[in-house]
């Protein structure tokens, strides 16, 4: 990276948070189908869909390693707040009150100004 300024260890930290939060997402979707395929099981097949309610978290926390890493490691990515906004909507939706910490941890750290212009510098 040729860049003259040095990466804030706000992005960083981001980084780190991101990564704590895509983990929860994968772990919690795992245990979500795991409680579908029970439900699935005592229901004696009649609620099959029960098992894919765990899909989405698990998608979403797979998509938001990558940009976690680069924030991780201070490589500029221009879509970590996209995959820290559709993060923090899938904590919510499934009502992980880890992931919205950790994914409002993200976001407070993303919102520093320092992490602003050294994203907009190396847009």
């Amino acid at each position: 990276m040729s860049d003259a300024r040095e990466v804030p260890a706000e992005y960083k930290q981001a980084g780190m948070f991101m990564t704590l939060a895509a983990l929860v997402h994968v772990m919690e979707g795992l245990l979500l189908m795991l409680v579908g395929l029970g439900t699935c099981a005592g229901t004696y097949g009649i609620c099959c869909f029960c098992p894919f309610m765990g899909f989405i978290p698990i998608v979403v926390g797979i998509l938001e390693l990558p940009a976690a890493t680069n924030a991780r490691n201070g490589v500029p990515d221009p879509g970590v707040k996209t995959a820290n906004l559709i993060g923090l909507v899938t904590a919510m939706l499934s009502m992980s009150m880890i992931g919205v910490v950790l994914e409002g941890l993200v976001l407070m750290n993303l919102g520093n100004d320092n992490v602003k212009g050294f994203l907009e510098d190396n847009a």
